[in-house]
């Protein structure tokens, strides 16, 4: 049998998109918007910037790399109070990956495994040169097939307190304890 990805393919002509799409939501016509994720979300621009968040004119859009500078692997898209709320680029949303592995990086600082995008900028944004807070971009409920890069690394899971959240811990908890992380709940 074929042996299975563990990354979704790259993503074409994603740098052009994503550079406009980051204009976008910085034009003064999508001004609510970017107003949204800073006052409601509580997000800086500076943390917006680093994540490289935009607006394609329906939702916001959040590049996942692989790695620090790494292709773009898939591009998730969220919208408030949409069915769903958030999705994967077709075609890319499968397998699932850890997002912002890049910020793992050069140091051996815990980590934060946060329940979705927004969540794990926030606590980026917030925990400084303390930790460094990635997620996965399947849910919840999905485990990224590859977490080699949390082997000896202090992993604390947050995710949120539902009956998914408290399943995906689980789930994940197991994977990671696996690949030899210290693990906490």
């Amino acid at each position: 049998s074929k042996a299975q990805p563990k990354l979704p393919p790259e993503v074409d002509n994603a740098e052009v998109a994503t550079t406009d799409w980051f204009a976008m939501l910085r034009s003064k016509r999508f001004e609510s918007r970017l107003e949204y994720l800073t006052t409601e979300r509580g997000l800086t621009r500076k943390t917006l910037d680093k994540f490289q968040v935009g607006y394609d004119g329906e939702r916001y859009t959040v590049p996942i790399r692989s790695g620090v500078d790494g292709p773009i692997r898939n591009v998730k898209k969220y919208r408030r109070n949409g069915s769903p709320k958030w999705m994967s680029t077709k075609g890319h949303g499968s397998p699932s990956m850890v997002a912002f592995t890049g910020l793992l990086a050069e140091n051996t600082l815990p980590v934060i495994f946060c329940a979705g995008e927004f969540d794990a900028m926030l606590t980026n944004q917030k925990a400084g040169a303390h930790a460094v807070a990635v997620t996965a971009t399947g849910g919840e409920g999905v485990v990224p097939r590859e977490l080699s890069m949390f082997a000896n690394r202090e992993v604390f899971i947050g995710y949120d307190c539902d009956d998914a959240g408290r399943a995906g811990t689980d789930k994940l908890a197991t994977a990671l304890r696996k690949v030899g992380a210290v693990v906490h709940i």
